[in-house]
């Protein structure tokens, strides 16, 4: 496996991010504007763990195959954005 970063080292300031985690719980979020995202607990190897959210109009067509709780994926290309 080629090197990658744990869930601590994320940040704002960067898109080039290679995590390897597994996906604790999914669930489908609906939204005000009645648009639906997919929320996703995330854990690594040091058990840290995030909350993740992919707009529906790509995990339709691109993750809905594939990302199922319980497994472990290598993610990339993400963006990380401050809590609100």
């Amino acid at each position: 496996m080629e090197p990658h970063h744990y869930l601590s080292d994320l940040n704002v300031h960067s898109t080039r991010w290679l995590v390897h985690v597994k996906i604790l719980s999914m669930w489908k979020e609906p939204l005000v504007n009645g648009r639906v995202e997919t929320r996703i607990i995330l854990a690594d190897e040091k058990a840290n763990r995030i909350d993740a959210n992919i707009p529906n109009r790509y995990y339709n067509l691109n993750f809905q195959a594939v990302l199922k709780p319980g497994l472990w994926f290598c993610l990339s290309d993400f963006e990380v954005l401050r809590a609100q």
